[in-house]
């Protein structure tokens, strides 16, 4: 008599998905194979489909109920028989219905978080944050100078709350200015301005002579003077000395002026004024 190598097993199904069950036969001599349901014998044909295969004694059949309706729901019985005898096997198939999804109500992109001016210094990382609503999603773009931004260092973080965070890696001078962010759907959209303010790091140069003091000669009694001139950020510290001793006292005038020009004068010149002067300067960066 024909036996199940392998039952069908029962199924719960998702609206409007396909069902399949399959079955496993061991028969000799050919066995009748129906499937029914309720009084109801089931023949290929519609969204029904019904394939039977045989390797030896083996017989593999195929029942697939395509796009599941809540009508398919029930039991199914499937029996093999031939002049031995016969098998059978219930099984059931489940129906879940499918929630229909609320209708989506279209919506204009607009801001309900306006991007505010950032300040930052330079060559670290600015930040513009904004948070924006619309149906369907909106679209986001960020612009300077009517350019859109889409190098490396520009990163957008747009999360599916409609939080967006724009930032700007190892910023330089030119990156100052106002930037745009636009969104748009379908049915509308808007554009906010925010600006960078950077403030720009001190610049670094080591103090240096452009211009070297010269050898002075002069008469006894008369001014003597040596000039040069430096330059160096931030502005130099100057000390002139004479056999290693910084000069201090009213005969020696130092005009040392913004453009970094210094003039020693040295007023009423004895002879031990005679010999060797030695200007220094320095910054943090240099000597």
């Amino acid at each position: 008599a024909p036996f199940f190598f392998e039952k069908p097993k029962a199924m719960s199904v998702e609206e409007g998905q396909d069902a399949e069950f399959i079955c496993k036969i061991m028969a000799s001599p050919t066995p009748e194979i129906t499937w029914t349901q309720g009084n109801r014998v089931l023949k290929s044909g519609g969204r029904l489909k019904i394939t039977t295969e045989t390797s030896g004694q083996l017989y593999t059949t195929c029942l697939v109920i395509k796009k599941i309706a809540p009508k398919d729901s029930g039991n199914l019985l499937l029996v093999a028989s031939n002049e031995c005898g016969e098998a059978r096997a219930m099984l059931s198939l489940e129906v879940e219905k499918v929630e229909a999804k609320p209708e989506e109500k279209p919506e204009p992109a607009a801001f309900v978080k306006v991007p505010k001016n950032c300040e930052t210094l330079e060559g670290e990382t600015a930040m513009f944050d904004c948070k924006v609503l619309g149906e369907p999603r909106p679209s986001l773009k960020w612009f300077k100078d009517d350019q859109e931004l889409e190098e490396e260092r520009y990163i957008v973080d747009y999360n599916s709350s409609g939080v967006c965070e724009f930032s700007i890696r190892d910023t330089v001078p030119t990156d100052a200015g106002w930037y745009t962010c636009t969104v748009s759907n379908p049915h509308g959209g808007q554009s906010m301005r925010a600006k960078l303010i950077l403030h720009l790091k001190p610049k670094t140069e080591p103090a240096a002579f452009i211009k070297v003091p010269k050898n002075c000669n002069t008469l006894e009694g008369e001014t003597a003077e040596f000039d040069c001139k430096v330059v160096g950020e931030p502005r130099p510290s100057l000390i002139w000395s004479k056999d290693d001793q910084e000069l201090e006292g009213e005969r020696y005038v130092v005009d040392y002026n913004g453009s970094g020009v210094c003039v020693l004068y040295i007023n009423d010149t004895v002879p031990s004024d005679a010999g060797w002067y030695t200007c220094t300067v320095s910054n943090p960066h240099g000597e």
